[in-house]
């Protein structure tokens, strides 16, 4: 009789696994247990089901909790049950990187949560939802600082931008207040003026020159004339020669039609370049175009007519390599 009931306790409490390293386990909304031994099953998380079955019997064990588990080797039946019935999930990592538009975002955190892509976008595009953080679906992107957060798998829409704003409150400090201040920015106005200058250099270096350009621009009350807010504007990410007939759109993006900022940021901005903005010290440039090597770096001009023998030498180099689009 002993032996038999230590055969029964190796056999519920000892390890019920074939696996040799970690697997993540997603427990949907719901989901019932057979489903779920089915899953553990073919994941090859449970070596003898009817054990597991049974003890979940006996503890009374139908109802997981949804989220995210990590099942590590040598686990028992046991130990899966009680991590299922406690809810204790591994939290997952959500990268947020240069994103265009709501529904870019509500892409990624459908593939990385719970929720699904609509969910999100839903709640995103809802000025109703945002008006406790101050944000419109147009303005929010710049609560949504880029970086790579921790979040339990199960989270709502809500909870994720509680967790956004939190990070927001934390970058923009009083002293960076104080310091969009004095550039006469607010930080709504960073975030787009930084939004458009991403999309202008991805060179971290030239990042707060080609930010001057355009403040330049808006001290003198003239046109940004940013050809990413007319790309944003057409949502044509294709375009790689800006022309006149792009630029008759009627969009409030159109930033050669409409003078100042246009009314949202055009992606998400790296922290780098809304500190580029910040630290700007000041220069008299007011115009610049890439440069003809293709490097990535642009000529800066003062004045109009040097500007257009650098967007000449750059409007060749294109035709040389067959760009006309």
């Amino acid at each position: 009789m002993a032996i038999a009931l230590k055969l029964l306790y190796l056999s519920l409490m000892g390890s019920n696994s074939n696996i040799t390293d970690p697997i993540s386990l997603y427990v949907q909304k719901n989901e019932s247990l057979s489903t779920l031994t089915d899953t553990l099953v073919s994941k090859e998380i449970l070596q003898n089901q009817s054990t597991f079955l049974a003890l979940a019997k006996l503890k009374k064990f139908n109802s997981p909790k949804p989220g995210h588990y990590l099942i590590k080797p040598g686990m028992s039946s046991n130990a899966i049950i009680n991590l299922l019935r406690s809810g204790n999930q591994t939290p997952v990592n959500l990268v947020i990187h240069e994103i265009n538009n709501l529904n870019d975002l509500s892409g990624l955190l459908g593939k990385t949560l719970m929720a699904d892509s609509t969910e999100f976008l839903s709640y995103l595009s809802s000025n109703d939802s945002l008006k406790p953080y101050n944000f419109t679906s147009t303005t929010i992107p710049c609560m949504l600082l880029p970086n790579t957060y921790e979040f339990y798998w199960t989270a709502s829409p809500k909870k994720f931008l509680n967790k956004m704003q939190k990070a927001y409150k934390q970058y923009w400090t009083e002293e960076r207040i104080a310091m969009a201040k004095k550039q006469k920015l607010s930080p709504l106005e960073v975030c787009i003026l930084a939004s458009i200058s991403q999309k202008e250099t991805a060179k971290k270096d030239e990042a707060g020159k080609v930010a001057g350009v355009y403040m330049n621009r808006l001290r003198i009350g003239m046109a940004l004339q940013a050809d990413p807010t007319l790309i944003y504007a057409l949502q044509d990410n294709t375009i790689k020669r800006v022309r006149s007939k792009h630029m008759q759109i009627d969009s409030p993006y159109n930033t050669y039609k409409y003078p100042g900022l246009p009314p949202g940021p055009i992606d998400l901005p790296q922290a780098y370049v809304q500190n580029a903005i910040l630290d700007y010290k000041g220069h008299k440039y007011l115009y610049f175009c890439a440069k003809e090597d293709f490097s990535g770096y642009h000529n800066f001009a003062k004045s109009y007519d040097i500007h257009m023998i650098n967007a000449r030498k750059y409007q060749r180099a294109l035709n040389k390599k067959k760009i006309y689009k």
